[in-house]
């Protein structure tokens, strides 16, 4: 036998050391970089929430609202996911909708399967389905959110509140079918432990064949301690003088849950002894059999309130205007520069403003009907100060090869605020017209689409120049440019800088000499 002697002793040895920080976590990693300001180490990481395994129920998380008091608040969503994906009248179409309208009926029509513009667009309720936690099918760690839309309509001004709950519904039940065929008879009774806290047993009857933890398939159920379960307590046995239970519509909180029974906390009220077979009911010698619903209450697990605020047409300004025969009209709105043509309804808010900016300066517009004032300011007015404007002259020279064609000149920097002092003599007021060129009343109005060094400057779409321009055009002929004067056209211009030549390249010639001789006829 041999006997090792291990030395205990440790000697401590001088040096310059560094203290290991939460920056120089990681230095031993040769791509270590050290980081200037937070370091986060964390157990968990943002994802979209999962919960569950395969073998279990799917969890929902419901956005939905806590009454139906206030319909003027309202979700819409346009991503086609909460329509039904089952049935005759499931949609069948591109995701997300790519045609879209506010609609709060679902469709009921076979052959609109596939027209988004037919879909359900407005619902009481928001619904997404949380994946399990081992999912096969979508293991990404990507952030994904729980997005919802809020949409609000109200024909009356001011504020209007209402509450939304996040629910998580769990859809976790099962009905237990006590009759002479089977043992599954539940008991409810209370209990004490060993410190006298009462609390609820529910459980089946030993020879029960029926068990709380799975199905007849091997499926789990779903019953987990701190779910809230609701008990709904009937007779189906008798068709008159049905028996009534104490204990129909308790609530209770699950402790624990085992094979045969589970352990639960009471909440508002306690359990009554009771079982789901009544002896000698309704009669001596006559057996009532109970069925029992036991299901997963939803779960609120966040609350918000929702305000919002609705400002009207005021009144005040509509009456001012209207008298002086300046109003903006509803319609005139989608005019305006800044406006969203995509917007289906009349901002108040911005009308109200434009409105009120109208009585300030409808005396720099209308005493000057007819003059280059007038169009300047209105022009400006809606916004419109990157546009050109010319003024079209007719050639009357009949000697010249372009005559009656017309000829347009521009007015330089007429919507330009930053240029001070427009004045008529700034353009060719002293050349035009003349003896060549006459008066026509007729204008121009050009938007560029490129800058004179041929850059790209396009400022407008397509149906912003259908909409916004062309009705720019139609107010000022109905309210600034008098009858005998009209804007003829809009023009989109764009300037490219280069030379171009035209080269003509002679590869073969042929001259070809003919001769002919004749003599006159006698």
């Amino acid at each position: 036998m041999s006997t090792v002697i291990l030395a205990v002793g440790i000697e401590e040895e001088d040096g310059d050391f560094i203290e290991v920080g939460e920056n120089n976590f990681g230095t031993l990693d040769p791509n270590y970089k050290k980081h200037p300001d937070l370091w986060l180490k964390t157990r968990e990481y943002i994802r979209r929430p999962r919960e569950n395994y395969n073998d279990e129920p799917f969890i929902d998380f419901i956005f939905k609202w806590e009454d139906d008091t206030v319909p003027e608040i309202f979700f819409y969503d346009f991503s086609g996911d909460q329509l039904p994906t089952q049935g005759d009248l499931a949609y069948v179409g591109p995701k997300p909708l790519p045609i879209i309208s506010l609609n709060k009926n679902p469709n009921k029509k076979f052959d609109r399967t596939a027209l988004s513009e037919f879909q359900q667009t407005i619902f009481d309720e928001i619904k997404f389905t949380l994946d399990h936690v081992d999912s096969e099918d979508d293991f990404s760690t990507k952030p994904v959110p729980m997005q919802v839309f809020i949409g609000m309509r109200s024909d009356n001004e001011g504020v209007i509140s209402s509450k939304l709950n996040i629910i998580k519904r769990e859809s976790v039940s099962m009905t237990i079918y006590a009759n002479s065929m089977n043992s599954d008879v539940l008991s409810f009774s209370l209990e004490f432990n060993d410190v006298d806290e009462m609390h609820g047993l529910i459980a089946f009857d030993l020879n029960s064949t029926t068990n709380f933890r799975q199905d007849s398939n091997g499926k789990t159920r779903g019953f987990k301690p701190g779910q809230i379960i609701r008990l709904t307590i009937i007779d189906e046995s008798n068709a008159k003088n049905k028996y009534i239970s104490t204990n129909n519509g308790i609530e209770v909180k699950i402790l624990r849950v085992f094979t045969k029974y589970m352990q639960v906390e009471f909440i508002d009220r306690i359990f009554s002894n009771e079982f789901s077979q009544i002896d000698d009911y309704p009669k001596f010698g006559q057996t009532t059999y109970l069925t029992v619903k036991i299901e997963v209450v939803d779960k609120v697990i966040a609350s918000f309130n929702i305000f919002s605020q609705t400002e009207i047409e005021d009144i005040r300004y509509k009456i001012e205007l209207g008298n002086t025969g300046h109003l903006i009209d509803p319609y005139d709105t989608f005019i305006f520069k800044t406006y969203d043509i995509s917007e289906q309804g009349i901002d108040w808010n911005f009308l109200n403003k434009k409105r009120k900016e109208m009585l300030l300066v409808r005396d720099q517009i209308f005493p000057y009907i007819g003059s280059y004032k007038s169009i300047i300011n209105s022009i400006n007015f809606f916004g419109y100060n990157d546009l050109e404007l010319y003024e079209y002259y007719r050639n009357i020279d009949v000697k010249s090869k372009d005559f009656y064609k017309l000829f347009k000149v521009e007015i330089p920097d007429i919507f330009d605020n930053s240029v001070p002092g427009w004045k008529e003599n700034d353009f060719i007021k002293h050349t035009l017209p003349n003896p060549s060129f006459e008066e026509t009343n007729l204008f121009n109005l050009t938007y560029r689409i490129t800058d004179k060094e041929g850059t790209n400057v396009l400022l407008y779409s397509l149906a912003e120049v259908i909409m916004k321009l062309r009705g720019l055009k139609i107010w000022l002929e109905r309210k600034v440019i008098p009858i005998t004067h009209r804007i003829l056209d809009i023009t989109g211009r764009a300037d490219f800088v280069g030379v171009d030549t035209i080269q003509h390249r002679n590869y073969d010639t042929r001259i070809v000499n003919i001769k002919q001789n004749f003599k006159p006829i006698s």
